[in-house]
């Protein structure tokens, strides 16, 4: 058996295709195939099988894939192993996810990350949490930067850090008979029309809440200010929020306190795999992150 070998494996799990995986991997489908089927031989298991959702691994497979990342991992630290204590030379992708809610700093990370790692293929992106969820999970993105539950963390196997915690606000436009005011009791806003970024967002937030109407999900920040500004339609979100629009114009929407909730606290999390080793650069993105957002915030 070959590193190389394992690699492969690894990156047909990724792109769910041999054909796909032999065009990441520069190298031909048959030669591919015929190197998958040889690995099978060997360790005496079939690794992947075909589905209408693609190539994906067998329960033998997975136990293999760990073992797979695990050795592929420990092999990048000992090649980098120089590399620990100067950032400037560490190389690679990483990407990175970061929630609506914190878009306000993406150039802030986006600057300071090529900084610290000039080398480094960094790419950073906005993406509801649902998104977010499915690319950790599919090991495309390494880190995220969210306000996610513990309860999600717990379920999907995360590792996280804990960030900033942000205070659960309403938000209003000009159009809504809260506009002027300075705080607003929870037993006001059940009977509301309210828009949110996502089911799941809206599920974890009305817990507190018991708003018992059904909102309508936008997943994007410019079409949930457009909502706000010119209709009656509100919104519950972390403080934080307020920072994406720095101009002051009039009909601004307004961040306006809620009293009466027993749980104000809304945290942001740094987010990542838990099933698997972290790459060194994986580790220090986390730890530079971490620092970050503890400045930032």
């Amino acid at each position: 058996m070959k590193l190389e070998q394992l690699r492969q494996i690894v990156t047909i799990e990724k792109c769910k295709s041999i054909s796909k995986a032999a065009k990441e991997l520069y190298m031909g489908q048959p030669a591919l195939s015929s190197s998958l089927s040889s690995l099978e031989k060997k360790v005496g298991v079939q690794i992947f099988q075909r589905t209408p959702q693609g190539v994906l691994p067998t329960e033998d497979g997975k136990k293999i894939l760990e073992t797979a990342h695990r050795i592929l991992n420990e092999c990048s630290i000992i090649l980098d192993y120089s590399k620990q204590h100067n950032p400037e030379e560490l190389t690679g992708t990483i990407k990175v996810s970061l929630a609506p809610g914190y878009s306000y700093l993406f150039f802030d990370i986006l600057t300071r990350y090529k900084e610290k790692f000039p080398k480094v293929d960094f790419e950073i992106s906005i993406l509801p949490l649902a998104k977010t969820k499915e690319m950790l999970r599919r090991g495309e993105y390494s880190v995220a930067i969210d306000f996610v539950s513990d309860k999600i963390i717990e379920e999907e196997k995360f590792h996280s850090i804990r960030l900033k915690a942000h205070t659960t606000k309403l938000f209003a436009g000009p159009m809504h008979r809260f506009y002027e005011r300075d705080v607003v009791d929870v037993t006001e806003v059940r009977e509301e029309k309210f828009v949110a970024f996502s089911k799941s967002y809206w599920k974890e937030n009305n817990k507190n809440l018991q708003i018992k109407t059904t909102p309508i999900f936008v997943e994007d920040n410019a079409s949930i200010r457009q909502i706000i500004r010119k209709s009656d339609m509100i919104a519950i979100m972390p403080d934080v929020y307020d920072k994406l629009d720095v101009e002051e114009y009039k009909g601004r929407p307004r961040m306006i306190p809620i009293t009466g909730i027993r749980n104000p606290a809304f945290y942001g999390n740094l987010v990542y795999p838990g099933n698997r080793q972290l790459t060194l650069l994986e580790q220090n993105t986390i730890e530079f992150l971490k620092k970050l957002m503890l400045e930032l915030e």
